[in-house]
């Protein structure tokens, strides 16, 4: 939602496809939280958190703060891999 002054947040899902993390190769999906000021200039900051990832990518955990456009160029990421449990 944004308001009259710019501002506002966000909460969406992405599918990043053919991904390379940590040189593995894969697609995940990633849940963003976004907080925005100056819509759509303004800077943003937020979360991204990986839901899940296949391929290459299986096992992939993250979650990090972003400042700026987080779906455009690259960023710093902390991640890890590990089997899901069920």
């Amino acid at each position: 939602m944004v308001k009259p002054d710019g501002s506002g947040e966000s909460n969406s899902t992405f599918v990043c496809t053919g991904c390379t993390v940590g040189g593995r190769t894969g697609d995940f999906t990633g849940l963003l939280r976004s907080h925005f000021t100056g819509f759509p200039t303004g800077p943003d900051t937020g979360t991204v958190t990986v839901l899940s990832a296949t391929g290459g990518l299986a096992g992939l955990h993250g979650q990090d703060h972003f400042e700026g456009s987080p779906l455009a160029g690259r960023y710093s990421f902390n991640y890890s891999f590990e089997p899901y449990r069920r």
